[in-house]
């Protein structure tokens, strides 16, 4: 996707050790459809690290322009 584009992000620490992450990817695959999905992660962090990251995605149909 040339033109992806990894936007309307939303990040929010819930205590010391876990957050949660919002974003929305977008853009144009090779066949023309476009690519429109939810996403977020619940992070635990530790050590100035990422120790565990669970994410989900809701993929939205196919928007053929």
């Amino acid at each position: 996707m040339p033109d992806a584009n990894w936007g309307d992000g939303r990040h929010c620490v819930i205590c010391e050790d876990s957050g949660v992450s919002e974003w929305k990817p977008t853009g144009t695959l090779t066949c023309g459809g476009r690519v429109d999905v939810l996403g977020c992660a619940f992070l635990t962090v530790g050590n100035g690290r990422i120790l565990r990251r669970n994410s989900f995605r809701k993929q939205r149909p196919l928007v053929n322009e």
